[in-house]
């Protein structure tokens, strides 16, 4: 019969650059494959200043009568992603 400690063999632990490194490169991978499948689900518009856009209202943000989209006008580009825009009730928050 053999000794446990003989028959088994003894695993040798990453150490934390190597884990760390390991973690990077899954975490990139995870991310492209995130951003792969997003883009191919939905079409990434720009706005230009000027431009007519509709902003849907969430049903806990409205009233019952309120319409679900709020027509508004984009009047200017504060960041590539951020826009102040201008509804019929002023500027939106």
């Amino acid at each position: 019969m053999e000794d446990f400690a003989s028959s088994t063999e003894v695993r040798r632990l990453p150490d934390c650059e190597e884990l760390l490194n390991r973690v990077r490169q899954s975490t990139a991978k995870a991310r492209h494959t995130m951003v792969r499948g997003y883009e191919q689900r939905h079409q990434i518009e720009v706005f230009e200043i000027g431009d007519l856009v509709s902003v849907h209202i969430p049903r806990q943000a409205r009233h019952g009568t309120d319409d679900r989209p709020l027509d508004c006008l984009v009047l200017r580009k504060l960041h590539p992603d951020l826009h102040d825009l201008l509804t019929e009730f002023g500027l939106l928050n």
